[in-house]
């Protein structure tokens, strides 16, 4: 069955992304802190601390849920003039 999602709930949706660009961002951070640790600095550069790695995830965190709203609204505009996206749903029989 075909479905049109013409609305996202922007807080909602901001709630659901800020978690998981915060995880996506503890990925991020480990994976740079380990390849900090094999690959020396340039000279004369500092190396990044644990701060850099911790503040991390919270930054990704935040920017989702600062951009997400503004790209649900974006889209709910956008949505409105011509139409939302078409999605297809299979129910399923399965209890």
């Amino acid at each position: 069955m075909k479905r049109t999602v013409t609305r996202i709930a922007p807080w909602q949706a901001a709630k659901v992304f800020a978690a998981i660009y915060f995880v996506l961002g503890l990925a991020v951070g480990v994976l740079l802190g380990l390849i900090s640790l094999i690959v020396p600095p340039a000279p004369g550069e500092p190396a990044p601390g644990l701060g850099f790695f911790l503040m991390m995830p919270v930054l990704y965190g935040l920017g989702g849920l600062i951009f997400v709203p503004i790209s649900c609204w974006l889209f709910n505009t956008v949505a409105r003039y011509l139409g939302g996206i078409e999605v297809n749903v299979e129910s399923s029989d399965a209890a």
